[in-house]
C-alpha cells in the first residue's frame, strides 16, 4: 500500500514538471517572436530613415545644381573692342568708310543733304545690368555756315550728340549706357547735315563697350 502511494506521488510530480516546462517553452517562443518583430520594425524604420535622407540629399543636390545653373546663366561677359582692321560686323552707309583702323565720315563723298548711319552688329549683353562705352573722336576743318550733327544711339535711345558748330574736336568720349542695356543691343552713329564743304572729316577709332 505504501509502495502504491509513493508511486502515485512520483507520477504527479513528474506531470507537474512537464507542464512547467511547456509553459516555459511557450513564453520563450513568444519572447523570441516579439524580438524578431521588434528587429523587423527597427530595420524597417532604419531603411525608411535612410531612404528619406537619401531623397533629401538628392533634392539638395538638385537645388544646388539649379542655383549653380541660374548663377552661371546670369553672368555678364560683355566686353567688345573695335579697332577696325576690317568692318568687324559694322554696316557702313553713305559717306562712311574704313580707313587706317578707324571709321571715317567724309561728307565730300556724298550729297549736300545727308543722313548716313554706321551701325554695329548685335552685341550680347545677357546677364548685364550696367554698361559703359568709350571711343576716340576727331572732327576737323569746320564751317559754322554748315549744319552737321553726329548722334550716337543705343537701340532707340540717344546717348550722345556732337554739333559741328562746336568746331574742332579731338577727345576720348566716355559714356554710361546702363539705361539702354538689354540682352541684345546695337549701336548706331548717325551723321546728318546739309553741307559738304564745311569740314574735312569726322573720325571714330578704338571703341570699347563693357558690361557688368
Amino acid at each position: 500500500m505504501k509502495y502504491h502511494f509513493f508511486l502515485f506521488a512520483l507520477l504527479a510530480l513528474l506531470a507537474s514538471w512537464q507542464c512547467s516546462q511547456k509553459e516555459t517553452g511557450s513564453d520563450s517562443d513568444s519572447e523570441s517572436e516579439s524580438d524578431i518583430d521588434g528587429d523587423s520594425d527597427s530595420d524597417s524604420d532604419s531603411d525608411s530613415d535612410s531612404d528619406t535622407d537619401s531623397d533629401s540629399d538628392t533634392d539638395s543636390d538638385s537645388d544646388s545644381d539649379s542655383e549653380s545653373e541660374s548663377e552661371t546663366g546670369s553672368f555678364c561677359e560683355a566686353d567688345y573692342f573695335f579697332d577696325w582692321p576690317d568692318s568687324q560686323g559694322w554696316t557702313l552707309e553713305g559717306s562712311w568708310r574704313l580707313e587706317n583702323g578707324s571709321m571715317l565720315f567724309d561728307p565730300s563723298l556724298g550729297e549736300p543733304e545727308f543722313e548716313d548711319s554706321l551701325t554695329s552688329g548685335p552685341l550680347d549683353f545677357s546677364g548685364c545690368t550696367k554698361a559703359s562705352l568709350e571711343f576716340s573722336f576727331q572732327a576737323e576743318n569746320y564751317d559754322q555756315d554748315c549744319l552737321g550733327l553726329l548722334y550716337l544711339d543705343c537701340g532707340q535711345e540717344e546717348l550722345w550728340l556732337y554739333d559741328e558748330a562746336l568746331g574742332d574736336f579731338d577727345k576720348i568720349v566716355s559714356l554710361d549706357m546702363s539705361s539702354c542695356v538689354e540682352d541684345s543691343i546695337q549701336l548706331r552713329f548717325r551723321a546728318t547735315g546739309s553741307c559738304i564743304d564745311g569740314w574735312q572729316y569726322w573720325r571714330i577709332s578704338t571703341l570699347q563697350v563693357t558690361g557688368e
